[in-house]
């Protein structure tokens, strides 16, 4: 396999670069100085470039994404999915049911209307440490563990407003509870006008109190001399009209009096999540969502309550990697960015031809002539350094309006031409250029112009493309003083027709950031073909040759 030349070179080149990074201080052993260099090397290349790696990965990302409270550094976006039956694809969201627990006790079936209150159902029987030492002291004599009663049919409503007592006989899971209701005596105090909130047990929750306080001790309970015990433990579950679910919810971590004259305190345990598409807008805390894996089984309520301890169902969105070319292709319709980029460059390019072409001047007569006064006028330009550019603001605008200037890119050009740090770099620079050079081409008959021109520009290239790289840089970021001058639309620069989508009300930051990024790039293409002359060009200047 044959190489060319310029192969050769650019192997040579990684070969260097590799060795330069291998080299070790103690040889070929790796000392605590090299770990502190590459450490340092590496916390400069993060604080240089990672600002700049943000902004170009954040002008891919949804608006919505730059206003979270935990910025993310990737651009994501809302997972959706195509539903059958929705003409629309619709959200994806992690749907996180939390339960309120009481005691321990989850609630399994929530919110069942009636005409007098509502019912809940619970996974367990709700017992006070004191119920569970009378359980377990109870005398078991007499009896009869067939007398408990068994799951039975459900007796249906008569109508569709039932009392809380009908409301738990209609539901089979209920069937034990409404008979010990029954044989308690409470079907009065679930009935009538008195409204209650009931955690009914269901009939598995009193087959695991069956099971854990044996037969005989659930059959005791039925006995004639144990109906206060009965009762209690029945009264224990039904609560005061205003604890509904969703005041459960509000009153997480607060006691919660029930009719058996204690208290439990609710709280909140995550439950089952579910991953469920999301059709329309929210109305306050309810949100219409399907299951995308199965349609059929129709749209679900979500209710998210906000608690003391955080929402009662969790939505959590599900998202993508997604790098958003809208915020690129509807900026640059969203305003003339051709003009404005059109206009920069002309901007950038007249005025960094004519900055070189007159601080080169200024710079060969104040390093290779030698006339009076010559180090005072050095002296005044570069004393101008000093001076604030908002205190020759304003006189400068007004000598641009009276040249007529003004909405004109000659007035964007002209007035930054001659600069003092310009001025001084290219003098040093040419002061490093023998005197013997001059001489003998004046010899040779060569006139000051060709002397400038053929001589001093060639030897000097280094400092200009320095001194190109800053006009150009100081030209395309300028946004104050065109904004003073120019105000027609036609005539923008890019950084001010970026100030378009920043208004009184609204910042458009994903479009802003889109079009940062894009100025970029000739900045960063200039850099890339006149960084070889920086270090050479800033390097050599001030050094006598």
């Amino acid at each position: 396999m044959s190489y060319t030349a310029d192969d050769t070179r650019q192997i040579a080149g990684l070969r260097g670069v590799g060795a330069f990074l291998a080299r070790r201080r103690g040889g070929r052993r790796f000392d605590l100085t090299d770990a502190l260099t590459y450490l340092y090397l590496l916390a400069g290349v993060l604080v240089m470039f990672g600002p700049v790696l943000w902004l170009v990965i954040s002008s891919f990302k949804d608006e919505s994404l730059l206003f979270e409270r935990t910025p993310t550094f990737l651009p994501y976006r809302q997972a959706s999915a195509q539903v059958e039956g929705y003409d629309k694809l619709l959200p994806l969201y992690d749907v996180t049911f939390n339960d309120v627990t009481i005691a321990g006790a989850r609630i399994t079936l929530a919110d069942l209307r009636a005409a007098s209150g509502v019912v809940h159902g619970l996974d367990r029987v709700l017992l006070t440490p004191e119920l569970e030492d009378a359980l377990a002291a109870l005398d078991t004599a007499g009896a009869d563990p067939a007398s408990w009663p068994t799951p039975a049919d459900p007796i249906p409503l008569e109508s569709d407003d039932g009392t809380v007592w009908e409301v738990t006989r209609a539901q089979a899971e209920f069937s034990v509870m409404a008979q010990l209701l029954a044989r308690a005596g409470l079907e009065g105090a679930l009935g009538g006008e008195a409204r209650r909130t009931l955690l009914a047990p269901t009939d598995d929750a009193f087959a695991q109190f069956v099971e854990e306080f044996g037969a005989a001790t659930a059959a005791a309970l039925l006995l004639p001399e144990n109906a206060a015990l009965l009762e209690r433990l029945l009264l224990g579950h039904v609560l005061d009209d205003r604890y509904l679910l969703v005041n459960l919810f509000r009153s997480l971590g607060e006691p919660v009096p029930v009719r058996a004259g204690t208290s439990w305190t609710p709280e909140m345990v995550s439950g089952e999540t579910r991953r469920l598409a999301q059709i329309g807008s929210p109305q306050g805390a309810s949100y219409t969502m399907i299951d995308p894996q199965n349609p059929a089984a129709g749209e679900l309520n979500v209710l998210a309550y906000i608690t003391p301890a955080g929402p009662s169902t969790q939505l959590t969105p599900i998202r993508e990697v997604y790098f958003n070319i809208a915020n690129y292709t509807e900026a640059t319709k969203a305003f003339a960015f051709r003009t404005y980029l059109i206009n920069s460059v002309k901007v950038t390019i007249a005025a960094t031809i004519i900055t070189l072409i007159i601080n080169s001047m200024a710079a060969f007569a104040l390093s290779k002539y030698q006339f009076r006064g010559r180090d005072v006028v050095f002296l005044i330009i570069i004393s101008t350094l000093m001076v604030p550019i908002s205190v020759i603001m304003i006189p400068a605008f007004l000598v641009i309006s009276k040249v007529g200037w003004v909405n004109n890119l000659w007035g964007l050009i002209i007035p930054g031409a001659a600069t003092p740090t310009g001025v001084f770099l290219l003098r040093q620079y040419m002061l490093t250029i023998p005197d013997e050079l001059l001489d003998s081409a004046r010899i040779d008959g060569a006139s000051e112009w060709r002397i400038y021109w053929q001589i001093i520009l060639p030897l000097a290239r280094p400092a200009l493309a320095v001194l190109a790289i800053f006009s150009i840089m100081w030209r395309w970021n300028d946004f104050l003083w065109p904004l003073i001058v120019v105000s027609r639309n036609e005539l923008f620069t890019l950084q001010v027709g970026l100030n378009a989508f920043q208004g009184a009300l609204d910042v458009q930051w994903h479009y802003i950031l889109a079009m940062t990024v894009l100025t970029l790039l000739p900045i960063t293409v200039v850099f890339a073909f006149l960084q070889r002359f920086i270090t050479s060009g800033i390097a050599t200047t001030g050094m006598k040759g």
